[in-house]
């Protein structure tokens, strides 16, 4: 956070006038840069095809490609990739939304309420600790024998229940620790086909995408394709003719799900941004990270150049993916790729320090003389903004482009924003002997 004089000020009224005229339309300049940039990293990485589309507060969608699907055929944008692990908020949030309308479940349930007794699963543990991966239940994956058994037959359709047997000993009891499983979500899956008496791929096909229309993305298996998928590539080979029948049918609530960088990137604003995919005490759970794993219901949270990042990745034979959004900016990253292994973490990140080195008019900086941890969120605003951890009754002031103030007061740590209209601010903090500016955009 740099500090501004008030002599300055004539400058950021410039910066917001030019800025807000152009809040309607993606910035060309930063689409060109990232395009180069997904070029870039595509070479660099030797990632066979990459497709990516990022969201921008105030600004709207933007999307690329690199690569190939194979030979000499490009990635197109509407090309669709296994997504891998970004398949269970799918399955999450279709538990929470089937709670929203039937009692009878509930997320501190005991699993043994709606499954039988299954070897080396302890029958007291919740559904939240399925969801947030506190359960301490072993990873099918790792079984001995379990990739042996997927590989050798291809045309089978394992059915959930068919994959009980390799779950192994556990790794702690519940609550006692955070270790990522696909088992839970697994028996998560489960657990909500018993509640609801319908299949999980019809529930997020009706409740889901139709109602988002979300047309292209589909649940393997169970579903037909939707549309051109790019040609998996596994350790540099094409593996596009080897049946994923076995695959995904294991893989199922955990990660069988294809989709589009587009219609991923639009998921994720409709559920994280909009929230018009769950109600609030809902979203709430979704959202609330365990500790330590900073692991939510289907979602992850970590800190990058002092950042905080929601995000996600997916991990399949052939593909790997990638979903990252920058809290303060409400910036997201979509990356999806026909190239597995791959250090996707590395290049979405280049990709989110791009965005939020470029992002202006809405984004938040850490205040030098504030506490260290201090973040700002959301922004843009609707009705309110939060400021984590700033000191006791804070003096501030919110200012429009022509330089009058529309608010001031003091804040130990929310400011109401409903008696100002949609636009751009400036928000001034009063942390003497120097004060800290917030460059503060408000959507409603």
């Amino acid at each position: 956070m740099k500090y501004f004089y008030i002599n300055k000020f004539a400058f950021f009224v410039f910066i917001f006038n030019v800025l807000w005229a152009k809040s309607q339309s993606f910035d060309p300049t930063l689409g060109i840069l990232m395009q180069q940039r997904l070029d870039s990293l595509q070479s660099a990485y030797k990632i066979k095809g990459i497709s990516s589309a990022v969201y921008l507060p105030l600004q709207g969608y933007w999307t690329g490609t690199s690569g190939l699907s194979y030979s000499n055929s490009p990635i197109g944008k509407d090309m669709l990739f296994g997504i891998g692990s970004n398949t269970k908020l799918f399955t999450s949030v279709s538990l929470l939304k089937l709670m929203e309308n039937d009692t009878s479940i509930r997320l501190d349930d005991k699993i043994s309420k709606w499954l039988p007794s299954i070897k080396n699963v302890n029958p007291n543990i919740t559904i939240t600790q399925l969801l947030n991966h506190t359960s301490g239940i072993a990873d099918i994956i790792d079984f001995p024998g379990y990739a042996d058994s997927i590989s050798k037959n291809p045309y089978r359709v394992f059915q959930p229940e068919e994959l009980l047997p390799y779950i192994g000993t556990p790794i702690f009891q519940p609550g006692k620790g955070t270790f990522y499983s696909n088992t839970n979500y697994l028996l998560a899956g489960l657990i909500f086909q018993k509640a609801s008496n319908q299949s999980l791929a019809n529930y997020i096909r009706t409740n889901l995408l139709n109602s988002l229309q979300l047309d292209s993305t589909f649940f393997d298996v169970y579903e037909p394709i939707k549309g051109e998928v790019a040609h998996p590539w596994q350790n540099g080979k094409d593996i596009d003719g080897i049946p994923r029948l076995s695959l995904n049918s294991a893989a199922w609530s955990a990660g069988a799900m294809y989709s589009t960088a587009s219609e991923m990137a639009q998921w994720y604003k409709y559920l994280f941004i909009d929230k018009k995919v769950l109600e609030p005490n809902s979203f709430a759970n979704l959202v609330k990270f365990s500790s330590p794993g900073n692991y939510g219901l289907g979602i992850g949270r970590q800190v990058l150049n002092n950042r905080v990042v929601w995000g996600h990745g997916g991990d399949i034979r052939g593909y790997r993916s990638r979903f990252l959004m920058d809290t303060a900016t409400q910036a997201i990253v979509v990356l999806l790729t026909n190239s597995n292994p791959l250090e996707i973490n590395e290049v979405a990140e280049s990709i989110l320090n791009l965005i939020t080195s470029h992002v202006v008019a809405t984004g938040i900086e850490k205040a030098e003389n504030l506490k260290p941890d201090t973040y700002f969120f959301p922004n843009p605003a609707q009705h309110k903004i939060r400021i984590e951890n700033v000191p006791e009754e804070t003096l501030y002031e919110i200012f429009n482009p022509l330089g009058q103030s529309m608010q001031k007061g003091t804040t130990s740590g929310t400011i109401e924003l409903a008696s100002i209209p949609r636009g751009v601010y400036k928000l001034v903090l009063h942390t003497s002997p120097q004060f800290s500016t917030l460059r503060l955009a408000k959507t409603e």
